[in-house]
């Protein structure tokens, strides 16, 4: 995983919304790809194991101070900024939706389709 940097644009909004566009083009096979690793291996709530280590793991490898083990499975990660200013606090689900034993035989595309994520952003 890597960490976005945009950098500061001196033209303002039309340099930044190309230079998120851009980034955005760089990062997208590896937002597949986590996308894909997290829904190939659907786990169910306080069975989080794996999605757990592998949160915490992709966390860390972006500079995230990150502690585990939070009612059970939960992960808090901190990432400190060199300046003042706001908080942001992200919460999101990790576990999978219980469809029945059966759902784990099923082809990974109807799998997808059975489970949404959550996930709130307070500010």
């Amino acid at each position: 995983m890597t960490s976005i940097s945009l950098g500061t644009t001196s033209a303002g909004g039309e340099d930044l919304a190309a230079a998120i566009r851009a980034e955005s083009e760089r990062l997208q096979p590896q937002l597949v790809e986590a996308r894909r690793w997290f829904h190939q291996r659907p786990e169910l709530s306080n069975r989080e194991v794996g999605t757990s280590a592998e949160v915490a793991r992709r966390l860390r490898a972006l500079g995230y101070e990150v502690k585990t083990g939070v009612a059970k499975n939960g992960i808090v990660a901190l990432l400190k900024g060199g300046l003042p200013g706001p908080v942001i606090a992200w919460r999101t689900d990790m576990d999978a939706c219980h469809r029945g034993a059966h759902r784990l035989a099923v082809p990974l595309a109807k799998r997808l389709a059975s489970c949404t994520p959550a996930a709130t952003t307070c500010t």
